[in-house]
């Protein structure tokens, strides 16, 4: 089973993740489009997203992405986006959250470089 990379973001099931893991995530997902619903307030709209799309729109740099999973509510749209206004939910197929692993901060430059004797 391959491992994903994100950061608990503090409340049970929400794990943060980075753009390039958010777009792993869509591309691992079957089928040639993502859906995905737009949720603002108790009014949700649905479409299906051209992945490369999809994509894209989670490298922007003004949104943010994560994973939920239970007790979150997520209705099978685990890969969620948002930004100061709105949220979009991604149906990336079903992912168990055993699957997450913490990331670990990358190694500062200075400690990649030998020191002399």
């Amino acid at each position: 089973m391959t491992k994903i990379v994100g950061t608990p973001e503090g409340r049970p099931g929400i794990w943060m993740v980075t753009p390039e893991v958010a777009a792993a995530v869509i591309d691992a997902a079957p089928g040639e489009t993502v859906h995905n619903y737009i949720g603002h307030g108790a009014i949700m709209i649905g479409a299906n997203w051209e992945k490369d799309g999809a994509k894209s729109f989670v490298h922007e740099s003004d949104k943010r992405s994560a994973l939920v999973f239970p007790p979150q509510k997520a209705m099978r749209h685990q890969l969620v986006v948002i930004n100061d206004e709105k949220r979009w939910a991604f149906d990336v197929g079903v992912i168990g959250e055993s699957r997450m692993e913490v990331a670990t901060p990358s190694p500062s430059a200075s400690a990649s470089i030998p020191r002399s004797r």
